[in-house]
C-alpha cells in the first residue's frame, strides 16, 4: 500500500513502493514483542532510501500510518461537523473602546 508510514517517536519514514504493509506490521509487531532487531529499507521525508534498525527491545511503540483517513489538517473548515469555534456564525464580542473620548484624562 503505497503512502503507509512507520512512526517511531519523532521520525517517520515510508514505505517503498515494492513493500507489503500487512508483512511490514507483522515482522514489526514479531521484533517488538520478541525484544528482537529489525533491519527495514524505507524512504526518508527528502526521498532518500534509508535503513531504519528497530530495536525490540528498547521501543515503546511503534505507528503504522495506513494513510487511510483523512488528517485534521485535510478536513474543510466548511465541515458541517467541525467544531472549530471561531467558525461559528455568532459575531465576537469586543470589550474594548476605540472611541478616544470614552479614555479619562
Amino acid at each position: 500500500m503505497s503512502g503507509s508510514r512507520i512512526i517511531v517517536g519523532q521520525s517517520a519514514w515510508t514505505l517503498t513502493a515494492d513493500q507489503d504493509v500487512v508483512k511490514v506490521m507483522e515482522e514489526i509487531e514479531s521484533a517488538l514483542q520478541n525484544g528482537t532487531s529489525l533491519k527495514l529499507p524505507l524512504v526518508d521525508s527528502s526521498q532518500h532510501q534509508v535503513t531504519v534498525f528497530i530495536n525490540g527491545r528498547s521501543v515503546e511503540t511503534v505507528v503504522v500510518d495506513l494513510g487511510v483517513e483523512a488528517r485534521p489538517s485535510q478536513i474543510s473548515a466548511s465541515d458541517p461537523d467541525s467544531s472549530d469555534p471561531s467558525s461559528s456564525d455568532t459575531p465576537s464580542t469586543d470589550t474594548s473602546s476605540s472611541d478616544p473620548s470614552s479614555t479619562s484624562s
